[in-house]
């Protein structure tokens, strides 16, 4: 199954090289966001709940397609995910990192995303 993650947390802004995140041209390692799901978990805090609905909102503005919000991932869930939440309250961010498909690095940081395809 293959899925592309976008890790956005609330840590220190990591970026290595001169990557480019705005494209509009799809290339192989795109990550379009009109077809995106944006995951937040019920337990996490109210503000980082406030951000992914201003996401998805800036998103509809950008593509003309409100992405929907889901707080969920199942196997029926498709397109791109983007993971907004915290490390202390989501649980499925928890789960990334005991299972190392995300690194741990990120721990006390005030803001960090990560991008994984």
């Amino acid at each position: 199954m293959k899925k592309v993650f976008a890790y956005i947390f609330f840590g220190c802004i990591l970026i290595s090289g001169k990557t480019q995140l705005v494209n509009e041209v799809k290339t192989a390692t795109s990550f379009p966001l009109s077809n995106a799901v944006i995951y937040v978990d019920d337990a996490d805090d109210a503000l980082v709940k406030k951000a992914a609905e201003l996401l998805q909102n800036d998103i509809e503005m950008v593509t003309g397609k409100k992405p929907v919000l889901v707080n969920k991932i199942s196997a029926t869930t498709t397109g791109n995910i983007i993971v907004i939440g915290t490390i202390k309250k989501s649980s499925l961010i928890k789960r990334l990192i005991a299972e190392k498909k995300i690194p741990n690095a990120i721990k006390n940081k005030w803001e960090a995303y990560r991008v994984e395809s």
